[in-house]
């Protein structure tokens, strides 16, 4: 039987009133993924762990990302013509290292992601900033090219995390990544791609403490051997449960499962920049027809996941429903036809293993459907690090590769995601991975990017939302559950809906 969806607020799982609580000596985690680097500039896998060790300008006040509220700004105004931000920074405030944080730190962190040669794929987030000035220690100016609304959601993204000069600039970018300096309440202590990577607490956190004294995580990406290693205590938290591998764990009186909604998006994205066949609309609207997608979730995932019927995720800011694409071979059959393609073509899939529920099973079953309407998939199935190296590497010809995206903003979802961009260098993974681009989408995102009325911006992003659906330059699956096994005594840990989490208020009773 399933569990109702768990809103992860610590108070609500304290147990009984009175109980004794204490700081739990470490807390570890085990999840699905190998982690990269811990540079917020660049790092696609690490967040959840960086999270700790950085702190941004601003934070987002709550789930639904609709407000803005300070973190390591204490406050900011806006000059009348919408062009000028100035901060006013927490005084007091220091790195990891001992160094201070002031102003000549955020004008360090911005200049550095501005920079093409740190190659950030989220470079895109501060491309309309001309200049960073310093009025002060603790007082900083921010100008943009033009009125530019999503500045403060963006810079309460991870992405945007604050830098040390002193402390990043002794450091390549690739190895600045291994020695990681911020201002949260925790730091690196020991780093292991394949195995246990350990955070402390950082002596000079201006804040509350952290509870936990360590927080470690280890990558394992079979979900039954995370199971085996939650139920035998070897780790008190493992994310990215798979639905077949909860009822032991329900039936278990040391574990508590959680089943909450995410702003997960898992797709097949199509290399349209490779030219044909995907750089034909009737050929991936035929795609998205020739899928049940209903089907995958109710007896691959186990009902937990959601039906498109929307580029976006529910969740997502602006999320719109458009009622789907049903599923209909015939239609996809006649679809590519008119297309051009009677008796289909061939192509290659490639999907990574462990980070996606049951993005082998999915895999195969898209695989199958597309067969019946005369589509031939070659699927390669492989573990991230490769996986990624695989699609850099342009292994795929005129192929389609699954991704997600929890990106919980309406704004750098669009942007990142389906915004005209062009390709970066070989050495990242490009923002814009189908190279998709249509005029009228970066028109109403450019208009929606000088409207300080988020009601009104979401009016936009939602126009801007079903060009996309109608293009389909993705063949969207599924919008993915987060499914978690904590042992039972552990309370005061967050898990968030673009599935971050964080641990630094865990207690133990």
């Amino acid at each position: 039987m399933k569990k109702a969806f768990v809103l992860l607020i610590a108070a609500a799982l304290m147990g009984s009133a009175g109980a004794a609580k204490s700081e739990a000596e470490e807390v570890r985690i085990a999840g699905g993924s190998h982690l990269d680097a811990f540079d917020p500039q660049l790092e696609v896998t690490s967040l959840s762990v960086a999270m700790h060790i950085y702190d941004t300008l601003v934070d987002f006040g709550d789930e639904n990302y609709g407000s803005i509220v300070p973190s390591l700004a204490e406050r900011w105004d806006n000059s009348e013509d919408g062009l000028t931000w100035t901060f006013y920074l927490k005084k007091g405030v220091k790195f990891s290292d001992g160094s201070p944080f002031n102003a000549d730190s955020v004008k360090f962190t911005l200049e550095r992601i501005l920079d093409p040669k740190t190659a950030s794929p989220n470079r895109a987030k501060v491309a309309e900033i001309s200049k960073v000035d310093v009025v002060d220690d603790y007082i900083v100016k921010i100008t943009t090219r033009k009125p530019y609304a999503p500045l403060l959601e963006n810079l309460a993204t991870y992405h945007l995390a604050m830098l040390s000069r002193s402390a990043t600039s002794k450091y390549s970018v690739l190895e600045y990544g291994m020695k990681p300096v911020g201002t949260g309440p925790y730091m690196l202590e020991s780093y292991d791609i394949s195995g246990e990577t350990v955070l402390v607490r950082n002596p000079n956190y201006y804040g509350t403490p952290g509870t936990p004294d360590r927080i470690s995580y280890t990558p394992v990406p079979e979900v039954s051997a995370r199971v085996i290693m939650l139920q035998t205590g070897e780790v008190d938290i493992a994310t990215g449960l798979s639905p077949e591998s909860l009822p032991p764990l329900e039936a278990d009186p040391n574990i508590e499962v959680i089943s909450k909604p995410s702003t997960m998006m898992v797709s097949f994205t199509h290399q349209m920049w490779k030219g044909a066949p995907y750089d034909n609309k009737l050929v991936r609207q035929a795609m998205m027809y020739a899928v049940d997608r209903e089907a995958i979730v109710k007896t691959i995932l186990g009902g937990y996941g959601v039906v498109p019927k929307g580029p976006f995720s529910p969740g997502v800011q602006a999320f719109a429903d458009f009622g789907g694409y049903e599923y209909n071979p015939e239609k996809a059959k006649e679809l590519l036809a008119e297309a051009g393609y009677p008796n289909g073509f061939s192509t290659i899939a490639l999907a990574p293993e462990g980070r996606y529920m049951k993005a082998r099973e999915v895999s195969e079953a898209v695989q199958g459907y597309l067969a019946q309407v005369g589509i031939n998939v070659e699927l390669k199935m492989s573990e991230w690090a490769t996986y990624v190296t695989e699609f850099q590497s342009t292994l795929i010809d005129r192929g389609m590769h699954m991704l997600g995206s929890s990106i919980p903003t309406a704004h750098w979802r669009i942007q990142r995601i389906w915004g005209t961009q062009k390709m970066p260098d070989k050495d990242h993974l490009p923002p814009n991975t189908s190279q998709y681009s249509n005029p009228e989408v970066d028109r109403l995102l450019s208009e929606a990017s000088q409207n300080f009325s988020l009601e009104e911006r979401n009016k936009l992003y939602a126009q801007a939302e079903k060009i996309v659906w109608e293009d389909a330059p993705e063949l969207w699956l599924f919008g993915q559950s987060q499914l978690v096994g904590v042992r039972k005594g552990f309370s005061g840990y967050k898990f968030y809906g673009n599935q971050d989490w964080r641990l630094d208020r865990v207690v133990k009773q």
